[in-house]
């Protein structure tokens, strides 16, 4: 009884395996390459508006959000725009990386949030990656030098105690 069962198992997980949605990594990336222009084109128009803002966020309630330097997402966007040119080799999105990185750099030196690494490493870390500016790597130093600072201290709650 259990091999019978042992083997219905096996047949059903490697049925499964089998049959498991592939994924077309071309056309994914070409319908978030339509939907990232899309959203360039808010981001830009938001600007204008509230040139303080420098990365979107998230669409709550219909409206679109978008997010200072500070907050601790702001890297993401930035960072995507490098995986896009990483896919594609697209200056285009070379172009929109390094303007939407920029805007992100006086963070490295930000000593008030643990979040430091999704804020600098995505973008900056990317663009060394990709490009091999050091530019980019001595902005990512910094920031690195206050996140090592950090881990040695304690942390309790919101207060970090060493720092």
């Amino acid at each position: 009884m259990k091999l019978k069962i042992s083997l219905i198992a096996l047949f059903a997980l490697s049925y499964g395996l089998s049959h498991a949605q592939q994924v077309n990594v071309p056309k994914s990336f070409a319908a978030a390459a339509k939907q990232t222009d899309v959203l360039i084109k808010n981001v830009d128009s938001a600007r204008v508006v509230k040139p303080t803002f420098v990365s979107p966020r998230t669409v709550e309630n219909g409206q679109f959000k978008m997010v200072i330097s500070r907050d601790w997402t702001s890297g993401f966007f930035p960072a995507e725009l490098w995986y896009f040119y990483e896919y594609t080799k697209d200056k285009k999105w070379l172009n929109l990386a390094k303007k939407y990185t920029e805007d992100i750099k006086k963070e490295q030196f930000n000593k008030g949030t643990h979040d430091l690494g999704f804020m600098i490493y995505c973008p900056f870390g990317n663009g060394y990656k990709l490009t091999k500016d050091t530019a980019y790597r001595s902005v990512d130093h910094p920031g690195g030098q206050i996140f090592v600072n950090k881990v040695q201290c304690q942390s309790w709650g919101n207060q970090i105690i060493g720092s």
